[in-house]
C-alpha cells in the first residue's frame, strides 16, 4: 500500500469484531520510509468511525525498509469501582474497535509505504465456554456480513481416539453456511479441540466447499444428560442421590437436634415429611446462618402446606423473639449483625414464597428492603429486590419501593442493586417506573441500561422504539438481544424490517432466538387471531 499523490493523505481502514472482550492488540508492519517527511500513522476508533483517536506514528529516525510491532492496547486496574479513563484510546475491554492505517508521501508516492501488514488481537475467554468438537456429529455455523470478493476460512483441528492434529478446512464465500465435523470418541472428553482459526481470504467465485475433511468416524449414542439435582455435588459440594444416607438412618436422626445439623444437607434433598418437625427445631433454634437456611428449605420441601405459616412467623420476627439469629461480624452484638440474618434469612425465604407463589410474604419482605441493615455491600440486598419483583406484580407498593432504589431515595444505592430492579420493575408493571427507567436507557452499565431497556417494553413503552431499532446494530450483544425482546413485547410492526435484517446476520443463537420470538410476536398481534 502507497500513497497516490504526495502531500495527500490516503487511507486504508479494517474493522475488528468478536465475541470475547479484547485484552491486547499489536499491528506488525512492514515498511518503506525515504525521508521523515514520509509519515505513517494509526488511528483508534471505538465508536464505528465517528471519531478517530491517535494512537502512533512512526518515528522520524525509522527510514529505509523495516519491521516494526505497534502495541495499540493501553490498560488500565479494572475493579467494580472504578470507571475507564475519559481519555483512554484504546481496544482494551472492547468487543470491537476500527483501525486506520494514514499514510501521506513527502515528494513521491512510492517514497512512502507499507508492504505488509498484520494484526493480533488477543482476547479474554472463559475456558469452558471455548468452542468445542463432541464426539459425534458438529454442526458448525457461519454467520455475518461478507464483503464483495472477501471470504472466510475456517479451520478446526482436534485430537480424538483416531488420532492427533486432525483438521477440517472450509472456504465460506456466501454466508450464512452450516458444514459438518464428526470426531470420533464416546464420551465428552474423547475429542479434543486444538485450535479454531478464522482467516479473511479473497473470494475465488468457487463458492462455499470444504478443501479439508477427515474421514468420518463412527457416531456413537450419547447417554441421556442427568438431571440437574444429580451434578450438584460437582458444583456444591453437596451429596448426589447415590451417595445420600440411607432413608431409615436420616429418620433416625430426627430424635436427636445434634445429630440431624450433621446430616443436614442430605436431610434436604431427601425431605421426607417426617423430617418437618427436626427442620423446624433448626430454623428456629440454631443460629448458624448455612444451617438455618438449609432448614428453610427442608421445611418447604418436605411439607410445602405446614411451612407457610412457620416460614411466614420467622420473617416476622427480626428481634429474635422466636427465632435465634446470627451476630455475624457485630462481635460486640449491638444487635446489627443479627438484624443483617434476619434480612438474609428471609430473602432466602422470599424466593421459596415466590416459587410457591405465596403473596402475603411481600409486606415483610419491604421491610427488609427498607431495613438500614439490607445493604448493597452485601450480596442479599440484590436477591430481596428480585424477589420483591417476583412477587410484586401490579403491587402500588412493590412499585414504590422498587421506584426508591431506582432513584436513590433512601441510600446511594449500587449499580448491581439497580440492574436488579430495572428487572424487577418489568414484573411488577406499573407505570409510576416508567420515567425512572426512561432515565437508565442511556446508562453505560449494559446490565442496568438492558434491564430497563426489556422492563420498558413490558410496560408498552414506545418512546424507545426508534433506540432499540439503533441497538439491533450495536457491536454488544446484549444490547441486540435486548433490543429485539422490547420491540417484540411492544408488538411494534414497523420494526419487521430491521428485525428481519439483524436476523441475517446475527451471529448469536440466543439473539436469534429473541429476534424470531419479536417477529413472531408482532406477526400474532397483526393477525386477525391476534387482535
Amino acid at each position: 500500500m502507497g500513497a497516490s499523490e504526495a502531500g495527500k493523505p490516503a487511507a486504508a481502514v479494517w474493522h475488528f469484531r468478536t465475541p470475547y472482550i479484547v485484552t491486547d492488540a499489536s499491528v506488525k508492519l512492514k515498511i518503506a520510509r525515504r525521508s521523515a517527511a514520509d509519515v505513517i500513522r494509526l488511528h483508534l476508533s471505538t465508536d464505528g468511525g465517528k471519531s478517530w483517536a491517535p494512537l502512533w506514528q512512526c518515528p522520524d529516525d525509522q527510514l529505509g525498509k523495516r519491521e516494526i510491532s505497534v502495541p495499540i492496547c493501553k490498560t488500565f486496574r479494572v475493579t467494580d469501582r472504578t470507571d475507564p479513563p475519559a481519555d483512554l484510546a484504546s481496544p482494551f475491554g472492547r468487543y470491537s474497535f476500527r483501525l486506520k492505517l494514514e499514510l501521506i508521501a513527502g515528494r513521491r508516492g512510492e517514497d512512502c509505504r507499507v508492504e505488509d501488514i498484520a494484526f493480533e488481537t488477543v482476547v479474554q475467554q472463559n475456558l469452558f465456554a471455548l468452542p468445542q468438537l463432541q464426539p459425534g456429529r458438529n454442526r458448525i455455523t457461519v454467520r455475518g456480513g461478507l464483503a464483495k470478493g472477501a471470504a472466510v476460512k475456517v479451520t478446526y483441528v482436534w485430537d480424538d481416539p483416531v488420532g492427533s492434529g486432525r483438521k477440517n478446512v472450509t472456504i465460506v464465500e456466501n454466508a450464512p453456511h452450516t458444514y459438518e465435523i464428526i470426531a470420533a470418541g464416546q464420551k465428552w472428553s474423547d475429542s479434543v479441540c486444538k485450535s479454531i482459526t478464522v482467516e479473511a481470504v479473497r473470494a475465488t467465485g468457487e463458492g462455499n466447499r470444504t478443501l479439508v475433511k477427515e474421514a468420518a468416524s463412527k457416531i456413537h449414542p450419547r447417554s441421556p444428560l442427568p438431571p440437574a439435582e444429580d451434578t450438584t455435588g460437582r458444583w456444591l459440594g453437596q451429596q448426589g442421590k447415590d451417595d445420600l444416607p440411607p432413608l431409615a438412618k436420616l429418620l433416625a436422626a430426627t430424635t436427636d437436634p445434634r445429630r440431624f445439623r450433621s446430616v443436614l444437607g442430605a436431610a434436604v434433598i431427601r425431605a421426607d415429611p417426617r423430617m418437618f418437625d427436626a427442620f423446624r427445631e433448626v430454623a428456629y433454634k440454631t443460629a448458624k446462618v448455612n444451617q438455618k437456611h438449609q432448614a428453610f428449605i427442608g421445611l418447604y420441601r418436605s411439607d410445602p402446606t405446614r411451612a407457610r405459616a412457620v416460614l411466614l412467623d420467622i420473617v416476622r420476627d427480626p428481634a429474635g423473639k422466636r427465632v435465634a439469629w446470627s451476630p455475624g461480624k457485630d462481635k460486640e452484638d449491638k444487635g446489627w449483625g443479627r438484624t443483617q440474618s434476619w434480612c438474609c434469612g428471609s430473602t432466602v425465604i422470599g424466593y421459596i414464597a415466590a416459587e410457591a407463589g405465596w403473596k402475603e410474604f411481600l409486606p415483610e419482605l419491604l421491610k427488609v428492603l427498607a431495613d438500614p441493615q439490607c445493604s448493597h455491600h452485601w450480596g442479599p440486598r440484590y436477591g430481596t429486590i428480585r424477589v420483591i419483583g417476583l412477587l410484586g406484580h401490579g403491587d402500588e407498593a412493590a412499585a414504590k419501593a422498587i421506584l426508591g432504589v431506582l432513584t436513590d431515595a433512601t441510600r446511594k444505592e449500587h449499580g448491581d442493586a439497580k440492574a436488579v430492579a430495572a428487572e424487577a420493575a418489568g414484573r411488577i408493571r406499573h407505570p409510576m417506573l416508567i420515567p425512572a427507567l426512561r432515565r437508565y436507557v442511556s446508562n453505560s452499565y449494559l446490565p442496568l441500561c438492558t434491564g430497563a431497556a426489556i422492563s420498558l417494553g413490558q410496560l408498552g413503552d414506545k418512546s424507545i422504539v426508534a433506540t432499540m431499532r439503533t441497538w439491533l446494530k450495536r457491536t454488544d450483544e446484549g444490547h441486540r438481544g435486548a433490543a429485539a425482546e422490547a420491540l417484540g413485547d411492544l408488538k411494534d410492526a414497523r420494526s419487521v424490517v430491521a428485525l428481519k435484517a439483524a436476523l441475517a446476520v446475527e451471529p448469536f443463537a440466543w439473539v436469534r432466538e429473541n429476534i424470531r420470538q419479536a417477529l413472531a410476536k408482532i406477526a400474532t398481534a397483526r393477525s386477525p387471531a391476534g387482535t
